[in-house]
């Protein structure tokens, strides 16, 4: 086991990598206030809640999203048409308060990660709020636009929009 030393503490560190978090409340005569610091920010209530509640919010609109999509085949006449008007804005809206959630949950998930899984935990909540920043752009185009456009206002309708 080596030794790391910082003017807050002495740490240590085992041949794996993992900190031996008991051992260096030991050397530190704080009572791990410093270690607290030295680690970066604690794992808070708040924190557990947020992601516990934006967990279930993720899972509360994808229960959502399966009827609503299933509705929407029953009354398209199966799967080879598109799904209507009223069953796809509620599903656009769904996809649009989805990504959000996800972003904040993987923000949970980064805050709740070991200091030695911090940065593949920062890797993906970046590419979660970029899949979110995008599927956002995507699908609020869709329920505005899409909407209101039609073949001769605007070029290109006919690709853009062919499942409309």
């Amino acid at each position: 086991m080596r030794q790391l030393e910082s003017r807050a503490t002495t740490l240590c560190e085992q041949p794996a990598g993992v900190l031996a978090a008991d051992e260096a409340m030991r050397l530190d005569g704080a009572g791990g206030r410093t270690l607290a610091l030295q680690m970066g920010s604690q794992w808070t209530r708040a924190d557990r809640l947020i992601g516990m509640w934006s967990c279930y919010l993720v899972f509360a609109l994808g229960l959502a999203y399966v009827p609503t999509m299933v509705a929407g085949f029953v009354a398209a006449g199966g799967l080879s048409a598109p799904i209507p008007d009223p069953y796809q804005a509620v599903m656009e809206l769904l996809i649009l308060l989805l990504a959000p959630a996800l972003v904040v949950a993987f923000a949970a998930l980064y805050r709740y990660a070991s200091p030695s899984k911090k940065t593949l935990s920062l890797s993906a909540l970046v590419l979660v709020a970029l899949m979110a920043g995008i599927t956002i752009c995507v699908h609020f185009v869709v329920l505005t636009v899409g909407r209101q456009a039609n073949e001769t206002t605007l070029p290109g309708f006919a690709l853009l929009f062919s499942w409309t």
